[in-house]
């Protein structure tokens, strides 16, 4: 009797929750899946890695690392971009270089980055939703303070 109670309680707070939140890691490997490996860019090939997904007042950041064949240490780029959410996918918009390491230009450099970062995220899907939540039920994705929301009909 406990544990009926019990579920009966535990799907009436699920169907009165709202929203929830997407992770960061899921964000991560879908990217991975997506970017990780050698690139074909204008003027060279490099091999790209995304090492890292968090998010920072409200926007999605992702750390990037280029490797090239003639550089001991591969260029790390911090890319923060807006998600913009067209049923059923999360894409990316308004990506933005904040900070590039490993570089003697920083300039020259954070320009060949905002062209990789155009061609490799801007308007590209970043999360195929389906593969976690129904997306007839959707109303909304947004970055939130510190997770990916979710919003509920």
């Amino acid at each position: 009797m406990k544990k009926i109670l019990v579920a009966l309680f535990a799907g009436i707070f699920l169907l009165s929750c709202s929203s929830i939140n997407i992770s960061t890691s899921s964000i991560k490997n879908s990217l991975s899946k997506r970017f990780d490996g050698e690139q074909n860019f204008y003027i060279f090939k490099a091999e790209t890695k995304v090492t890292k997904v968090f998010i920072e007042n409200r926007k999605l950041n992702i750390e990037v690392e280029l490797k090239l064949k003639k550089l001991e240490k591969p260029i790390v780029a911090l890319i923060e971009t807006e998600l913009k959410y067209n049923l059923p996918k999360l894409y990316a918009t308004n990506a933005y270089i904040k900070s590039v390491s490993n570089v003697e230009y920083e300039k020259i450099v954070k320009e060949l980055f905002n062209i990789i970062a155009k061609t490799v995220l801007f308007n590209k899907e970043i999360l195929d939703v389906r593969e976690k939540i129904n997306p007839d039920k959707v109303k909304d994705i947004y970055v939130g303070e510190k997770a990916i929301v979710v919003e509920f009909k």
